[in-house]
């Protein structure tokens, strides 16, 4: 009962706080308008709230809070004030879990809407249907308080695999129904274990291809890159000092968002709409419709893609991540190219994808040829940033059939194929 009459008392009290620091960025505003200036004193004002929320309740030893992506851009989870990370060095036990609940309700009944994560560093590593993605250092974040070590163990490099096992070579067909048909799925694991290789995960792994040898290889080649990526990444770091690097990096995003604001802002304002077709998913002959709608305003853009057919049982279902980046790129298209490659770029441009439908579907939707509906998608977006911009857009493109050969002493083998839904 006194534990919670006291945070209720700590809530309280960095309520009234967050509270008269928007009052006070408002009447600020009014007497000084500048949206970037608005953008960055909040920043700071919920910055300061959370590390003080963090310091009351202590989740967790060796854990970290930090902030990805850009307050009230929805860039990890939509419709969010601030989007938050918690970092752990292992699961926690039920004291931590219960401390972790605590400190996300202060969150919400100091005023702040959030979306929240709570991940150990093994979870967040990932894979996914053909791609496999080896992890170690988390970039586009800031760090908020808690530990740097857990902080920086995130870094990311992804690959395409010859195979991943399945139920045809290379694990991609558009006739699978559900995603257990399409290979070996890899919950978050460890590769290596204190600079060595796990053998059991190696062993799994080559056991479940049809060619370990290309597949492994590959998996080294990532961690490889990830190795490189990292000591570099420190040593700019070390060279500059971390203090002002970080503040580099804020500053490269806020500039990519300027910069994309401002091309943006260069293009006819208003909505445009635009509906195609695949002929089929290669199991159920009913066309899939495809519906893009595009509005373009002062600075910002919405692609909305409501309308859009359900999910289907065949393996053409789009996940949101490819729908979200098959979106950015058909934006990257008509404005200027040397705008950096950041979150910054997408922080104006919202994508919205309705939850159970072919381009955003729901498990266990089958995915692997998920590449056919997204030239779809694209070309449906195109169809509407055509009409924006008199025509001047790409224009539709052809839906893709691959074969991939291997060969040896005069004798080939077929080991990965799509097939296609036209």
């Amino acid at each position: 009962m006194a534990s919670a009459l006291l945070e209720a008392g700590v809530a309280e009290r960095w309520r009234l706080h967050l509270s008269a620091g928007r009052e006070q960025l408002r009447v600020d505003y009014l007497r000084r308008p500048s949206p970037r200036r608005l953008l960055r004193a909040h920043a700071r004002l919920v910055d300061r709230v959370l590390r003080a929320l963090w310091a009351e309740v202590n989740p967790a030893r060796g854990a970290a809070l930090a902030a990805t992506g850009g307050y009230g851009r929805g860039e990890l989870f939509p419709h969010s004030d601030v989007d938050v990370l918690i970092l752990l060095e292992a699961a926690p036990d039920a004291q931590e879990r219960e401390r972790l609940e605590r400190l996300v309700s202060l969150f919400w009944d100091v005023g702040l809407e959030i979306g929240h994560g709570v991940r150990t560093i093994d979870e967040c590593l990932s894979a996914a249907d053909d791609d496999i993605t080896v992890r170690t250092t988390l970039l586009e974040s800031r760090l908020l308080s808690g530990s740097r070590a857990r902080f920086k163990a995130l870094q990311a490099a992804l690959a395409h695999m010859t195979d991943i096992g399945g139920r045809i070579p290379g694990g991609n067909a558009s006739d699978s129904t559900e995603i257990y048909q399409e290979g070996l799925r890899i919950p978050p694991s460890r590769l290596w274990r204190e600079g060595e290789p796990d053998e059991t995960m190696f062993r799994l792994i080559e056991k479940n291809v049809r060619v370990p040898d290309k597949v492994l290889g590959d998996i080294r080649s990532l961690v490889a890159a990830c190795a490189v990526g990292e000591r570099e990444f420190a040593r700019l770091a070390e060279r500059y000092g971390h203090a002002a690097f970080e503040q580099s990096c804020r500053d490269l995003l806020d500039y990519t968002e300027r910069f994309t604001r401002s091309e943006i802002a260069r293009l006819p304002q208003g909505t445009w709409r635009f509906v195609d077709y695949l002929d089929g998913d290669g199991i159920d002959p009913d066309p899939i419709r495809f519906v893009a709608t595009v509005t373009i305003g002062a600075g910002d853009m919405t692609i909305d893609l409501t309308g859009t057919a359900p999910q289907v049982r065949g393996a053409i279902n789009c996940v949101y991540p490819f729908t979200l980046s098959t979106a950015l790129a058909c934006v990257r298209s008509i404005v200027d190219l040397s705008i950096p490659n950041n979150a910054g770029y997408f922080r104006p441009i919202r994508v919205i994808a309705p939850e159970g439908t072919v381009v955003n579907p729901r498990p266990p939707a089958a995915v692997a040829a998920r590449g056919i509906t997204g030239i779809r998608i694209a070309d449906t977006i195109f169809g509407a940033l055509a009409q924006a911009m008199g025509g001047h857009a790409s224009a539709a493109s052809c839906v893709y059939v691959l074969y991939y050969l291997r060969g040896r002493r005069g004798k080939a083998a077929r080991i990965s194929e799509k097939r296609t839904a036209r």
